[in-house]
């Protein structure tokens, strides 16, 4: 057993008895299938922030520029995805102090989606790939806003 600020944790089947202080492991499935917001977020999170690491690690090494494209592109796909998994999420905050953050994570996080796409489009199209590395910094900011926006939604007491 391995202490916990709310208990002890036991894996076991989801079948077992479980007293107030032991925490039985959820099935996969179910796991997987509940808050599917709470586990996309973090894919645009990590792929916009290496795709930055990329363009910077480009401006030395050229051949690392289509990686950076690529990682960019799926931050995008993934803010996407992560947007209708929230709009899902968002009708267990209504008429709770919560909803005015709610809203407010939901504004950030649908103008920073549409700011990641941009920046995939940015770094497809030449003429502007110039811009590429300023706009990532503008939309890695964001990105790490609604973050936090979203952690508070999640964890603040």
């Amino acid at each position: 057993m391995i202490g916990s600020p709310t208990g002890s944790f036991r894996a076991g089947p989801a079948n077992a008895p479980a007293t107030p202080d032991t925490f039985v492991m959820p099935s996969l499935g179910q796991e997987l299938g509940e808050h599917v917001h709470n586990k996309l977020v973090h894919f645009p999170i990590v792929l916009s922030l290496t795709g930055l690491a990329l363009l910077v690690g480009a401006r030395r090494r050229p051949a690392l520029e289509p990686a950076a494209r690529a990682l960019i592109w799926a931050a995008a796909a993934f803010a996407i995805a992560a947007f209708f998994a929230g709009r899902s999420q968002e009708a267990a905050f209504d008429d709770t102090p919560r909803q005015w953050l709610v809203e407010l994570h939901e504004r950030w996080g649908t103008f920073t989606a549409i700011g990641i796409v941009l920046w995939g489009i940015i770094t497809a199209w030449k003429p502007a790939r110039r811009f590429a590395l300023p706009w990532g910094v503008l939309v890695v900011i964001a990105v790490l806003i609604v973050a936090f926006y979203g952690g508070v939604v999640s964890h603040g007491e």
